[in-house]
């Protein structure tokens, strides 16, 4: 009882780091739950440490999520990486929206998570619900979002992000052929680490010339770009990415190129 009181009169910064090492441990999880059940004061770092992270990767997932939601919507405060892959989405679905909205705002107030971290994976945007392709549009704007991956999406509609935004990956991700670029009036993150990887047959020569140039100038800022990643660059692509590491090589820090041939990849690091 006395080493209880001792442990929870420490300072929350310390025992908030050590329960970021007890997450990385082997049993960290079981470790974590018995934790939360110690006191008040390891409480909340332990709930923080063991929502931190929530993946919707398939229907179980999904429902596992709504319900979550429903019945203790407060939990979704901890969430700071968001992971949802298409497999979890359906047409028509309005369960899901409605339980991503508490990452938007809450149900009286402001958002009930602060989100730093989101990753789209495997979707088809066409095949998407109005209400899905909605609320995944704002939080990809969410005001304290750092990082953001796009992966395996098709017709994925170009938008802004967070000002907050410091890290995009673009891979195997699909633009529609014709699309308005969005106005350029508000303030556009500026990108420390951005990953392109396009395939090849998707976009060749001008047309993926001019989809990173517009990219670049009406939906994010690379003036400060500390690490570029190319990936799949052939011999179509390799003038369009030439220009772009011209753009940003006054900032750039690290640059990673890999080559695409027939025979073989190629890396090359800078």
């Amino acid at each position: 009882m006395q080493a209880t009181s001792m442990l929870s009169a420490l300072p929350p910064e310390i025992i908030d780091e050590i329960f970021s090492h007890l997450m990385d441990a082997s049993g960290g999880r079981r470790t974590l739950k018995s934790c939360a059940l110690v006191c008040c004061s390891f409480l909340h770092p332990a709930r923080a440490r063991l929502f931190r992270r929530l993946a919707v990767r398939n229907g179980s997932d999904r429902s596992r999520f709504c319900r979550l939601a429903q019945e203790a919507p407060h939990l979704i405060s901890c969430i700071r990486n968001l992971y949802i892959n298409g497999f979890g989405l359906f047409l028509g679905d309005t369960e899901l929206p409605q339980a991503l909205e508490h990452f938007v705002h809450g149900i009286n107030g402001p958002p009930r998570a602060h989100l730093q971290e989101v990753t789209l994976d495997n979707m088809s945007w066409p095949d998407l619900s109005p209400q899905t392709q909605l609320v995944l549009l704002k939080l990809l704007a969410c005001e304290f979002l750092h990082r953001v991956a796009l992966d395996n999406i098709d017709d994925f509609p170009v938008q802004h992000f967070s000002a907050a935004l410091k890290s995009l990956r673009i891979n195997n991700t699909r633009f529609p052929a014709r699309f308005r670029w969005p106005a350029t009036s508000q303030r556009l993150p500026e990108l420390e680490w951005l990953t392109v990887n396009l395939c090849p047959s998707k976009y060749q020569g001008q047309t993926l010339d001019i989809l990173l140039q517009k990219f670049t100038n009406c939906i994010v800022d690379v003036k400060r770009l500390r690490v570029f990643n190319v990936f799949s660059c052939n011999k179509f692509t390799w003038s369009t990415y030439r220009r772009s590491i011209y753009t940003v090589s006054r900032s750039l820090e690290q640059l990673h190129i890999q080559t695409l041939s027939p025979s073989r990849h190629t890396d090359y690091l800078c």
